[in-house]
Formats: structure tokens, sequence, C-alpha cells
């Protein structure tokens, strides 16, 4: 949706704003997400795991969306190609950031609430399974 005259605050501002508080809402879940179920002794080792997939897929991932721009973009350097270029790289990582969000609603497993019982002195305590 970014056009080749557009103006800084509208296509660049606004959207990195709107992003920026996106990823800091999921960057907890995220990280307890990845780190729920650990054993307390290993949970630096599954953090420092999750830091280092953030990273190494995010250098991946817009090296690919790069040279995705850049092959559209051509070796004209015009504001219009920079633009298509730009969008397709973006429409890449949309597709791609849906795709995840399918692949995460479907394969990951549901977990509900621990169900509880009462113990011989009437407290909740929670199941074994």
């Amino acid at each position: 949706m970014m056009s080749a005259d557009g103006s800084f605050l509208a296509d660049v501002l606004g959207p990195s704003i709107v992003t920026s508080v996106g990823f800091g809402l999921c960057l907890a879940p995220v990280v307890s997400t990845a780190t729920v179920g650990v054993a307390p002794h290993e949970t630096g080792t599954a953090s420092g795991m999750l830091s280092s997939t953030r990273q190494i897929g995010a250098s991946l991932g817009l090296a690919a969306l790069g040279t995705a721009a850049t092959h559209r973009t051509g070796d004209t350097a015009s504001l219009e190609a920079l633009n298509d270029g730009y969008a397709l790289g973006m429409t890449i990582g949309a597709v791609l950031l849906l795709a995840a969000v399918v692949v995460a609603f479907t394969v990951l497993p549901r977990t509900g609430p621990a169900s509880q019982t009462e113990d011989e002195k009437g407290e909740l305590v929670p199941e074994r399974e």
C-alpha cells in the first residue's frame, strides 16, 4: 500500500509504531510459551535457544525477503522500481506470517486450565495425569 511518492509519516512512521507495539505485546507470551514445561535447571538453555533462533530466523528471513525485493527491483534504481521491490518483499512476509498462524492453530496442541479435585480435607488440588 506504499506509494513511491508517499510521506514518511503515513508510510513509514505510522506502520512502524503499530508494528513495534505488536512486537512488544507478543514478546512476553512467546518467551513464556517457549519456556513452559522446561525443567528449572534448563530454562537458561531454552531461553538462549529461543533468542538464537529468533535472531538467526530474522537474519535469514530478511536476507530472503531482501533478495526477492532486489530481484523485483532489477538494475533500475527508480522510486517506482524500489517501491515494487519492497512491496513484493512485504507481501511475501505477510503471506509467510499468515501461513505461520495457520500452522500454529492447526498443529500446536490445545491445553486448557488444569482440572482440580478435592482432597480428604476438602481443599482443591490439581489432578494428576
